[in-house]
């Protein structure tokens, strides 16, 4: 069931800050919001989690100011 909520969780989040990254970039958000559902039901592994982060990482140190702030 995990599997089906990354998606759109991603699409969230990556419209809250704007569309600034690819959608690529949000997915280790995505999966981090629904704890280890993903690794336990074999949805994604600890190395593809680990290349999400590397990803998301951009956007947090990416200086951009969203209007919602």
């Amino acid at each position: 069931m995990a599997k089906y909520f990354i998606d759109p969780l991603t699409l969230g989040i990556r419209e809250f800050d704007e569309n600034i990254h690819p959608l690529e970039n949000y997915k280790f958000y995505a999966w981090t919001g629904l704890g280890d559902r993903g690794k336990l039901n074999g949805y994604i592994n600890q190395g593809e989690l680990e290349n999400l982060a590397g990803l998301a990482l951009i956007i947090k140190t990416y200086t951009h100011e969203n209007p919602c702030d």
